[in-house]
């Protein structure tokens, strides 16, 4: 088997204060790993510790690959909100779909925004929206 690369490869978990940069916390982990692969104990561990150090911490901000049910329920248990982009889902894009009609005309000098309001929960036992 031929190897890709002649050196140790590593898939660094970084948590990082969103307004500032400043690292909180880095954790080494093999290249062959999942992304969310000790994820849930990292984030949790640093909320802890963030709360206990210095501040109170009002939201989590996770990229697509990080959330669980363990690490939504662990953010819920604490009161902190989670904020985080989500795979390809089938059920939310059918739910937004009559909300991506781009208006008629150029588009502005300026930036707007539309917000739509969307609940929905994941199925029993599936992590799946239903």
């Amino acid at each position: 088997m031929e190897r890709a690369y002649a050196a140790r490869i590593y898939h660094p978990l970084i948590t990082s204060i969103a307004g500032t940069g400043d690292m909180l916390d880095a954790r080494l982990r093999p290249g062959n790993v999942g992304t969310a692969d000790g994820a849930l104990d990292v984030i949790l561990d640093v909320v802890d510790r963030a709360r206990k150090s210095f501040c109170d911490v009002a939201m989590v901000r996770v990229d697509a690959g990080f959330p669980s049910a363990a690490l939504l329920a662990g953010l819920e248990a604490r009161g902190i909100d989670c904020v985080s982009r989500l795979p390809a889902n089938r059920v939310l894009d059918r739910l937004a779909e009559p909300h991506m009609v781009r208006p008629v005309g150029r588009r502005p000098a300026k930036p707007r925004m539309w917000l739509r309001n969307c609940a929905t929960r994941p199925r029993p036992g599936t992590g799946r929206a239903a």
